[in-house]
C-alpha cells in the first residue's frame, strides 16, 4: 500500500515509518494487556495460547521498532550527519525512543530459550515490567514526533488513547487483587483503581476540555518539523 500510493521514494519511506511505528505500538498493547487479562479472567478461553503468545509479541514489538528507528535515523534523517541540524527538543525526543529500544532490546533478548541460562537467576517477569517503561518512552516520543500525533483529536491518538485507558483500569484491577490477595490493603478501598481512574479522567478532561484556541491540541514539535522540511525541500 505504501509503494503503490506514493510516487516519491520519500513519501515511500515516511508511510512506511510511519505503519512499522503504529504497529510495534499495537502489538505492544497486546503484550502488555494479555498479563491484567489473565489475572483477572483465570478462566478465559484460549489462556494457555494467550499466554504463550506474550513473548513472540515481545520479539514483534522489537522487530518493527528496529525497522521503524533503521528508516527514521539512516534514510530520513540521513544518519548521524543529520543530528547536527537538528534542535534539542529534536535531539532530546530521540533520546528517549533510543532508550526505549535499547529498554526493549534486553526483553526481546529474554524472550529466546537459548538465552535462559545467561539469566536463570531472573524471571521472565523482570524482564517484562521493562515494557511499561518502553511504554512510557514511545508514547513521548509518539507525542513529541510522530505525525499521526500531531492533533490529539484525530482518529489515531483517539484509539490509541481509548486502549492505553482500557489497559490503565484493568491493571489497577489487577493490582487491588494482588493487594488485596497479599495484604487485604484493597478489602474496604480499592487504591490502585482509583489512581488508574483518576489518570484515565485527567486524559479524558483534556480531550473535552482542550486548551487550544484554534480547535486541536498536540503536544509536539511539529510546527518546527514542518519548517525544518520545507527548509530541506
Amino acid at each position: 500500500y505504501a509503494i503503490t500510493n506514493f510516487s516519491l521514494p520519500s513519501l515511500h519511506n515516511i508511510r512506511i515509518t510511519q505503519i512499522f511505528g503504529l504497529t510495534s505500538i499495537g502489538l505492544l498493547y497486546l503484550s502488555l494487556i494479555i498479563v491484567p487479562l489473565i489475572s483477572l479472567f483465570p478462566k478465559i478461553k484460549y489462556r494457555d495460547i494467550i499466554q504463550d503468545s506474550q513473548k513472540p509479541l515481545v520479539l514483534s514489538t522489537f522487530y518493527f521498532s528496529l525497522l521503524h528507528t533503521l528508516i527514521s535515523f539512516f534514510v530520513l534523517l540521513g544518519g548521524f550527519e543529520g543530528l547536527g541540524f537538528l534542535s534539542n527538543n529534536y535531539l532530546i525526543a530521540i533520546s528517549i525512543s533510543f532508550t526505549a529500544l535499547l529498554l526493549l532490546l534486553i526483553a526481546a533478548f529474554a524472550t529466546f530459550e537459548s538465552t535462559k541460562k545467561l539469566y536463570s537467576h531472573l524471571r521472565w517477569e523482570v524482564f517484562f515490567h521493562l515494557l511499561y517503561v518502553v511504554g512510557i518512552l514511545g508514547l513521548i516520543h509518539a507525542l513529541l514526533l510522530g505525525t499521526h500525533f500531531k492533533d490529539l483529536f484525530a482518529y489515531i491518538p483517539q484509539m490509541v488513547f481509548l486502549c492505553l485507558s482500557s489497559l490503565l483500569i484493568l491493571e489497577g484491577l489487577r493490582l487491588d487483587k494482588i493487594l488485596d490477595t497479599k495484604y487485604g490493603l484493597a478489602t474496604r478501598f480499592n487504591y490502585a483503581s482509583l489512581i488508574m481512574g483518576g489518570l484515565v479522567l485527567a486524559g479524558s478532561l483534556y480531550y473535552f476540555l482542550p486548551a487550544a484556541t484554534n480547535g486541536s491540541v498536540s503536544f509536539g514539535i511539529h510546527s518546527q518539523h514542518i519548517q525544518l522540511a520545507k527548509e530541506a525541500q
